[in-house]
């Protein structure tokens, strides 16, 4: 008996029919089996588990019928007939063992040539049969939208060895659905894998699945693979004609190149030209915020030239992706240039010989373009190239042409191609070309021409055109800036007679020019008519808010107060939001007067306060060191609201500001018990209240959990972290801190940098502070140059007419039907006129002073006269503001030279300065000599309030979180406070008369200056009682320091810190706020001939000096009639 071996299926090649052939020494057996097409032999098709378990799911009805196709059937009877060959070789094998005895050569002949050949053909022919057939399979999933199975099944084809076998239609077959029922991330992949088998094989991939190669890289943002692609169609520069014979296999290609011809009778063809085309501009406007726009339209204009090069007409559609893609690139000076250059070069400099028949699209669109981008003058070179073409022009085009050349300030220009366009073109003009002519004539250089703009609306009348909401809104707006009420009042009732409603811009326009020319009852009946007329009255008082908000910018209190009060009276609905501006504005200057003023009209006006409102009111009395009521509001705000950190802020301030460390820390913890969210400005308040302290590891560890609480420091939070390294004489920590900012992407400021220098100049590193702060100055110098370069681009000239976006306030040159068929657009100078900014003067930032100030000092005192004047000239050449401050520096570095009549002639030119009642009409100047004529502090209705301990007083200024940041230039004081000299500068000089020991003339200024009500601090106290006991009257200077100086409060006697006085938080907690300077005590002990006391330490001195004025002020006091004067006691 015969043992026949079997083994399992494990191949798709056995999908049909499996042969196992097996030879030994004495027969050979042949065992056939055919697997019926059914569901247990799909499984087979696939040998992966994955693909088995989805075809499980296909139902059974589906199953039988997948095979059963014309081809199938075919295939299915060349099987049969190579079947029935094949056994009959077998039954002839087996007859010829029965008949004879087996003999040695059996086993050299039992399997012949021939036999061997007909073996393989059938194997062969059994192998395409049965690859043919799974790729009819993986089609049929693919129909079913199955592309995960389908794609099991290819590469089962390819892992045994059958894609071979695969035609070339059959591969278009497959990328097609492959590409059509995948995602396009998949599909690309599923593509690119049969392209590189196609490749493999020695197929040439078609035409077609080339542009769908190209569609998918482009879509998956592979813009370099798909310009390679692109090359082999023949698009690069050396083989254009490859394309155009790949396109037309006639082969036919004259008159392609010349003007297109072809492709104008031959849609077809054309269209099909210009299909890689459209797939590379549409990927890469796709793919735009990744390569840039800018690249975008370089590219597309590249790839559109190219289709001219070729004499290929482009479409419409690819014209409007082309003029997309340019918009793109927005209208920066340097896309536009070129632009027209790439306009110029490809189609302008044509006009003259042979021309390409183009569509008329791109010359409108190039035209709506350049005007769109402010270029005019380019614009009308492209009306110039279609008039000569004598191409068609529509109305939306002229009236932008008409519209941007008027306001570039040829308005005869513009009236020319009004001419143009009713005589030549057949137009008439509509009310977007009247609007546009009125435009033009109210944005007259340098003031508009209301007569020609006045024609232009009477005009418009005349020919039967209804003036719109634009037309009244830009004439009511002229007349009203310039004051004209009767032309305003005019205009307003025809508009209502006409039933046009009128728009807020309208509204506001109305209500500045009434307000501004203080015609109070105009501006009551507008703001009634915006009652009655707005259905949601809620709505109504935010329609005035922003008139509030512009008088603020001017810092005209008096309209906006007078404004509030005709809101309530026209009836209209206030809430807290309408104070807002004006609140913020107090508590910016801690002025807390004003601020009770605005909380008083609100109480009366029964306006309920907001935790915004009940901030602004804490930030204005912590600001004014108001520690009492600031508490007294917390707690009131406690029982309204939960506070969070913003309420905590102004507590904290206020506490650091009156040396409060043990509320401070109360407040902290009370912080961190009930979760109150800290924000940066908590961190940097508390980080600088540790950095007083000198406890560097507190201010790191605050750093630290800011950081960890995912809370990104600001630059001033590095700031008093450097601030405390180098207090604590970390130097090297301290310049490490700059660097870590920075990487960490904060940008340093002025403070920053102040920090730094000064902070050099204490480690006595005067050169390198030099260094950093020239480095400083020319970097900010060439971000100057750089922000005026851009100014220059984004606004210069022309540019200035360039479209903008009204809600996002960016320039937009995307495509919008309505402009210059529905309305004008909106454009950049339009934006500047509304802020009120004057193109051509744009505000300069210039370098604060106190960066200056720190070095200047640094050498002063170590003798380095000439080289602080140097970086004083340097000031100069900045142009910066001089204040007080840097005054008050100046005479300290002449009064350290002892060149004392230089500290004269500088404290008598500021003092009758000052002394004046009204500010004068030009800001004098002082000779300093070795300096030259410097201009006085200006004059300022807010008061000076320089500091000289500026760098540490600024540094917690600017880590207030309040909307109003004072700075040097903004100083902390009530409106209209009556100008003085600083206590800092009167100490200079009182320091200066010292050491010329001219204290009679101390004794008359002093008392000139009590006389005036001159507000003296600690300091100056200090410096007085030393000019008394050097000039003998030892009774009244122990009178003087007794009550001015150590029983005196704040605010009696205000105390000053200078740079190098000890600082606040260090004094004992029984320890007096105000107190005697060593030089005061060295002045008693020598008066009181205290043994010894020349090399006395500071605190025992100190305390026999303070025992023996308390003895001698409270003898006297007790002997003193109340109503003597200090001044008549006798020594």
């Amino acid at each position: 008996m015969n043992k026949q071996i079997t083994v399992n299926v494990r191949s798709a090649t056995q999908l049909y029919q499996n042969f196992w052939i097996e030879s030994n020494s004495t027969q050979l057996h042949i065992q056939r089996f055919t697997t019926q097409i059914n569901r247990s032999s799909l499984r087979y098709l696939c040998t992966r588990t994955t693909c088995q378990q989805n075809i499980a799911s296909i139902p059974k009805k589906h199953t039988t019928s997948l095979p059963a196709t014309p081809k199938w059937a075919q295939q299915q009877q060349q099987q049969q007939r190579l079947l029935t060959s094949i056994a009959g070789l077998c039954r002839h094998s087996r007859s010829n063992k029965l008949t004879r005895p087996y003999s040695s050569s059996d086993h050299q002949h039992q399997v012949a040539i021939p036999d061997t050949h007909l073996l393989s053909a059938a194997l062969e022919q059994s192998d395409t049969a049965t690859a043919h057939s799974l790729v009819d399979i993986t089609l049929q999933l693919l129909r079913r939208n199955d592309p995960q199975l389908a794609w099991e099944c290819y590469t089962d084809l390819g892992a045994k060895g059958l894609l071979r076998y695969v035609t070339t239609e059959q591969f278009n077959q497959l990328i097609k659905y492959f590409n059509h029922k995948t995602h396009h991330t998949e599909g690309l992949e599923y593509v690119l894998t049969m392209v590189e088998d196609m490749k493999h094989l020695g197929f040439q991939l078609g035409y077609k699945e080339k542009l769908l190669v190209m569609r998918l890289l482009g879509m998956n943002g592979k813009l370099k693979e798909m310009e390679k692609v692109f090359e082999d169609f023949g698009g690069s520069g050396d083989s254009k004609e490859h394309l155009l014979l790949a396109l037309d296999p006639t082969g036919n290609i004259s008159d392609m190149t010349t003007q297109g011809s072809k492709y104008k009778n031959n849609g077809k063809t054309g269209g099909e030209a210009q299909k890689p085309y459209n797939i590379i501009l549409n990927s890469y406007q796709e793919y735009a915020s990744v390569v840039g726009t800018k690249v975008v339209a370089q590219k597309s204009m590249h790839y559109y030239g190219e289709m001219l090069d070729l004499g290929i007409r482009p479409s419409i559609a690819v014209t409007r992706v082309l003029m997309e893609n340019i918009r793109l690139g927005g209208s920066a000076g340097d896309t536009t240039e070129l632009v027209w250059d790439w306009f110029w070069n490809k189609i302008g400099m044509n006009v003259g010989g042979k021309t390409r028949d183009l569509e008329p699209l791109l010359y409108k669109e190039m035209v709506m373009y350049f005007t769109g981008v402010g270029r005019p003058e380019y614009a009308l070179e492209v009306n110039d190239i279609m008039t000569k073409k004598n191409m068609p022009k529509d109305q939306r085009m002229m009236n932008a042409l008409i519209h941007k050349v008027g306001r570039a300030g040829d308005i005869d220009k513009s009236l020319s191609l009004l001419n143009d366009m009713m005589t030549t073109e057949g137009m008439v003009p509509n009310h977007i070309t009247f609007n546009a002519l009125i435009d033009i004539h109210t944005h007259k250089k340098p003031k508009p021409d209301f007569a020609g703009a006045s024609r232009m609306y009477k005009m418009m009348q005349e020919v039967g055109l209804q003036p719109d909401i634009y037309t009244y809104g830009t004439l009511i707006d002229m007349f009203g800036k310039e004051g004209d009420l009767t032309m305003v009042r005019q205009l307003f009732l025809d508009m209502k007679s006409r039933q046009i409603t009128p728009s807020h811009h309208i509204y506001s326009s109305l209500l500045e020019c009434f307000i501004n020319n203080d015609d109070q009852k105009s501006a009551l009946d507008v703001m009634r008519i915006i009652r009655h007329g707005d259905k949601n009255n809620k709505s109504s008082s935010k329609r005035v808010q922003p008139n509030i908000s512009s008088l603020m910018l001017k810092r005209d209190m008096r309209r906006a107060l007078v404004l509030i009060d005709l809101i309530h009276e026209a009836g209209l609905p206030m809430d807290a939001q309408t104070f807002t501006p004006i609140l913020s504005h107090y508590a910016g200057l801690g002025d807390v007067d004003g601020a009770h003023m605005v909380m008083n009209k609100m109480e009366k006006l029964n306006i309920e306060g907001t935790p915004h409102t009940y901030t602004s009111l804490l930030h204005t009395y912590s600001k004014a060191g108001d520690l009492e009521a600031t508490e007294q509001l917390f707690d009131d705000y406690k029982r309204r609201w939960r506070p969070n950190g913003y309420a905590f802020n102004p507590l904290l301030y206020v506490y650091i500001k009156e040396n409060k460390p043990e509320k401070v820390f109360a407040t902290y913890q009370k912080m961190l018990k009930t979760s109150i969210k800290m924000t940066e400005h908590t961190y940097g308040i508390l980080m600088y209240f540790y950095s007083q302290r000198r406890e560097t590891r507190a201010v790191e560890a605050l750093m630290n959990t800011m950081q960890a609480n995912d809370i990104k420091p600001g630059p001033i939070c590095w700031s008093v972290l450097m601030q405390s390294y180098f207090r604590t004489g970390r130097s090297a920590d301290a310049r490490q801190v700059m660097e870590q900012m920075v990487q960490d992407g904060a940008e340093p400021t002025w403070v920053t940098w102040t920090t730094l220098i000064k902070g050099l100049v204490n480690e006595g590193e005067l050169d390198l502070a030099e260094s950093v702060l020239r480095k400083t100055l020319e970097r900010h110098g060439k971000q100057h140059d750089a922000r005026l370069r851009e100014i220059q681009q984004y606004f210069g000239n022309q540019a200035a007419l360039a479209n903008v976006n009204t809600r996002t306030g960016n320039r937009s040159l995307s495509h919008d039907i309505d402009v210059y068929t529905q309305q004008l657009p909106t454009t950049i100078e339009d934006l500047l006129d509304q802020q009120q900014l004057d193109l051509h003067q744009l505000p300069r930032t210039l370098p604060p002073g106190h960066i200056f100030t720190s070095l200047i000092r640094g050498y002063t005192n170590d003798g380095q006269f000439d080289k602080a004047r140097e970086i004083f000239s340097t000031l100069r050449h900045w142009e910066v503001p001089i204040n007080q401050v840097i005054y008050s520096t100046l005479m300290k570095l002449y009064l350290r030279e002892e060149r004392y009549d230089v500290v004269e002639t500088i404290w008598t030119a500021l003092r009758n300065y000052y002394k004046s009642s009204s500010a004068p009409s030009k800001v004098p100047q002082v000779y300093v000599d070795g300096l030259g004529n410097i201009p006085l502090p200006q004059w300022n209705q807010y008061g000076d309030g320089s500091n000289d301990d500026d760098d540490d007083e600024r540094l917690l200024l600017a880590i207030s979180d309040n909307t109003t940041v004072t700075t040097e230039d903004q100083p902390i004081g009530k409106e209209h406070e009556r100008q003085s000299l600083s206590p800092f500068m009167l100490s200079t000089y009182l320091d200066s008369l010292l050491e010329q020991d001219r204290y009679d003339d101390i004794r008359v200024l002093w008392t000139t200056l009590e006389q005036e009500g001159y507000e003296f601090d600690e300091q100056n106290w200090n410096r007085y009682t030393v000019s008394l006991l050097n000039n003998g009257a030892l009774s009244e200077a122990c009178m003087l320091a007794y009550q001015r100086i150590l029983e005196a409060d704040e605010e009696t006697t205000r105390r000053h810190t200078r740079p190098g006085d000890k600082s606040q938080y260090f004094l004992d907690s029984g320890e007096r706020q105000h107190h005697l300077h060593y030089r005061t005590c060295q002045a008693f002990a020598q008066a009181f001939d205290i043994p010894g006391h020349t090399n006395m330490g500071a605190a025992r001195l100190r305390s026999l000096v303070l025992e023996k004025i308390n003895y001698l002020a409270k003898g006297d006091k007790a002997t003193m009639a109340p109503s003597t004067s200090m001044n008549t006691i006798i020594d």
